[in-house]
Order: C-alpha cells, then structure tokens, then sequence
C-alpha cells in the first residue's frame, strides 16, 4: 500500500511539473508585474518560475485599502513600511502611508516584521511601471467597487469574482466561487489530490500576461 501511494503521488508530481513546463512555454513576458491583494499574484509567480518583481507576494490587503494603494501606486512604493504593533494578527503586519493616506499590508506568510519589511522593499526596487497587470480578487464587487477599479489607470487588470449583472472586459467570472461552500483561498487550490490543475488554471492567466485576456471562463 505504501509503496502505490508513493507511485502516485511521484506520477501526480511528474504531471503537475508537465503541466507547469507548458505553461511556462506559452509565456512570452518574462518579467511581469503583478499586483495582486491576494496570494494568487504569489502563485502565478511560482507557476510559471519568475522572479518576484512584485513586493505584495505572501501577503494580502483589504479591498479598500488595495484601492486606495493602486490609486497612488508609485508613491505608496516610495515610501517604507512602518510595523503596527498593536494589530491582533500573529504575524507580520505594515503600514505605507503618502499624501496624507495610509493603508496596511498583511504579511501572513511571513515570520516577523524585518523579514516582511526587507522582503518588500527589496522587491519594490524591481518594479516595472511599464509592465504591470492588476488582480484583485473577492466573491462580489459593488458597482461602486467596479467604477473606482475601472477607473484605474492601469491597461492590464483582471477582477476575478462571481456571478455580476455588470459586464466589463476586465471582470472574469468564476464558476467556483459561485459555490455554497466556497472560502478565500480556495481557487488557489488543486481541484484533487490527484488533479494537475488548480481552480485557477480555469483562466488563462498566461494569456493575460502576454497582454491576450480573454473576458470570460
């Protein structure tokens, strides 16, 4: 018994590689920047083996405080982040603040704040203002929430969510988040232990790397 488990999970292991190896080949922008509010920036990154020119890897922002962020991106990457100490998270939590706003940056995968702080601005430095692609992610946006993210000066931006009366070529609908039992996080996750794919690989983020996105999956 031992010995199949371990057959499968090696075979499992070799076809999510396989998988990945084609992705990887259909990249033709090796150097993206992606901003994300969720982990799934973090995940595409590693999908496809590139380097993090992104600080908000391992980490997640609040809706409106990604707003806020995204509206005044070049100089809220100005500035470092200060720790808050009095956050109630058990990990890592900053703050940016410029122009008279401030938003906070949850660093739950990280161990403690210097390694959050060095992390972010050492990939700070490598953004690429001319190569950026937007991700926010929420099982349902507003139409207020949808006007302030399509009024982003941003040409590449993706707004995952569920079932919306409002169409825009930027929203992408997702059959899984429609679900009863759906949580954050889960579209980040392999559809089985057996399965090759994640939720994610639904879309086809590649082709909205290579500045191809396709509005609906």
């Amino acid at each position: 018994m031992k010995f199949i488990k371990k057959a499968v999970k090696k075979a499992v292991a070799f076809l999510r590689g396989r998988h990945l190896r084609r992705l990887r080949r259909r990249l033709r922008n090796p150097e993206p920047t992606i901003i994300a509010d969720t982990c799934i920036g973090g995940i595409i990154y590693h999908n496809l083996g590139l380097r993090f020119t992104s600080p908000t890897i391992n980490m997640w922002i609040t809706q409106e405080d990604y707003f806020v962020f995204l509206e005044e991106l070049r100089g809220f990457l100005s500035v470092d982040p200060a720790e808050v100490t009095d956050s109630g998270y058990s990990y890592p939590v900053g703050e940016l603040t410029y122009n008279g706003k401030t938003v906070r940056i949850h660093g739950n995968h990280y161990a403690d704040f210097e390694e959050f702080k060095d992390k972010w601005n050492e990939r700070r430095q490598r953004v690429d203002y001319d190569n950026l692609f937007i991700i926010t992610l929420k099982t349902h946006f507003s139409k207020e929430e949808i006007e302030r993210f399509e009024a982003l000066p941003f040409e590449n931006k993706l707004m995952i969510t569920g079932k919306t009366e409002i169409e825009r070529p930027f929203i992408v609908h997702h059959r899984l988040i429609d679900k009863k039992n759906y949580v954050p996080g889960m579209l980040m996750g392999y559809k089985s232990q057996l399965s090759v794919k994640r939720y994610m690989d639904d879309m086809d983020y590649v082709g909205f790397l290579n500045k191809n996105c396709k509005k609906r999956f």
